[in-house]
């Protein structure tokens, strides 16, 4: 009677401790894979001009956002422009993007607290915008009435 007694009370040992073991491994991966921060909501406009070369990103409306929080690049990642006018970047402030051109894509990125990329929208000389924005592009008026209209494109990018 004294073992089934201990058996059982091993057993229920070993059940709190997986338990444990399964619950924190589950809520740190978690805290891992989900944004601790959601990115900020706000539209832009894209006017591209191919015979200059050059790309205009308008911020088209919804949340003010901080402009040292607010990165503008191209296919590699790499920097090619941003909102320098002041520190914040609403509704009107537009930044103009030289040497973009139509084999270009452009990426408007949020950087969270935690360091990582939100895609706020990108465009391509293809016509695609994410963000629901305009595409402004003499390249894209071919009287195809799904050309130049939004498609949604999103990425996670964690660099540490």
């Amino acid at each position: 009677m004294a073992t089934n007694a201990l058996h059982a009370m091993l057993m229920a040992a070993l059940v709190v401790a997986a338990a444990f073991v399964v619950g924190y491994v589950a809520f740190d991966l978690e805290a891992g894979v989900l944004p601790s921060e959601p990115p900020p909501d706000a539209s832009f406009r894209f006017a591209h001009d191919p015979a200059a070369d050059a790309l205009v990103v308008t911020h088209y409306g919804g949340d003010n956002l901080d402009a040292d929080r607010v990165l503008v690049v191209d296919g590699a990642f790499e920097p090619i422009g941003n909102f320098s006018a002041g520190a914040n970047v609403s509704a009107g402030d537009a930044a103009t993007l030289r040497g973009v051109d139509a084999n270009d894509t452009v990426y408007v990125l949020w950087v969270t607290d935690d360091g990582e990329y939100r895609t706020l929208a990108s465009w391509n000389a293809q016509g695609n915008a994410s963000d629901g924005s305009d595409v402004d592009d003499a390249s894209t008026a071919t009287g195809d009435p799904s050309e130049g209209r939004p498609s949604t494109a999103s990425f996670l990018l964690r660099i540490e």
